[in-house]
């Protein structure tokens, strides 16, 4: 939803539709963003993506071709609607400048105020964050670092999508596995963040980084905590306080 692309073949369609937890685990689809984001094709990243999506569309009877068909055509129908796109409503009415965190006053250009909706400040979090855990991420591989990220993007796609911010069940859960998976690692080992305390995120840099690397660490380290502690201030909110 904030990437840019949007498959517009049934070819297109049937590789963006492989590319999903059906065929792949939460932690090759974030190695699979790594290599998109380090301006790779998808096809160089996954090999036999092309042969594999055509192969799935080979018959015409096929249930996977149908849906593809119907999920691109739904998508077509939908370039004609006025809907809200929320990168849009941050850019500042001044300069035009995107204002890419969730906690910002002012247009950090020209310093014009900005007035951002709270569910829009939370839905620039959960981007924020989905960035965060695809670029920085470093483990550990668990079950509850599964979910969470996974409900990052579950929250992120129901509030764009249904204009529903979460409910009570749901933050109770987030902060639930915020504190049940306490510490994680940034690539590399470089440095960890702490969620023992979901009202006091913290983070600490490791002994194996490299001095020439330690203020672009403490910066996406600090970038990556203050973004998890607006999530876990917006979960200790009740929904009628959205």
């Amino acid at each position: 939803m904030y990437c840019g692309w949007l498959p517009t073949t049934l070819d297109e369609m049937s590789r963006s539709g492989r590319l999903s937890r059906h065929n792949f685990s939460t932690w090759e689809l974030l190695g699979i963003g790594r290599g998109i984001a380090g301006g790779r094709k998808a096809t160089e990243v996954v090999t036999n993506l092309a042969e594999v999506a055509a192969e799935y569309m080979a018959d015409p009877q096929s249930a996977y071709r149908k849906e593809v068909e119907s999920v691109l055509r739904n998508t077509q129908q939908k370039l004609k609607d006025n809907y809200f796109f929320w990168h849009h409503a941050a850019i500042c009415e001044d300069c035009n400048t995107f204002n890419y965190r969730q906690d910002v006053k002012e247009c950090r250009k020209c310093r014009a105020s900005l007035h951002l909706p709270p569910p829009l400040r939370f839905q620039i979090c959960l981007y924020r964050l989905a960035i965060h855990f695809q670029q920085n991420f470093g483990g550990p591989e668990s079950n509850d670092c599964d979910v969470f990220i996974r409900y990052i993007i579950y929250l992120q796609s129901k509030l764009y999508r249904q204009q529903e911010t979460p409910s009570n069940i749901e933050r109770a859960k987030v902060l639930e596995l915020m504190t049940k998976i306490g510490k994680f690692w940034t690539n590399k080992e470089y440095g960890y963040i702490s969620m023992v305390d979901p009202q006091n995120i913290t983070y600490e840099l490791s002994s194996k980084l490299p001095e020439e690397l330690k203020a672009q660490e403490v910066t996406a380290l600090a970038d990556f905590r203050d973004t998890l502690q607006f999530l876990a201030n917006w979960m200790k909110r009740t929904k009628t306080l959205s």
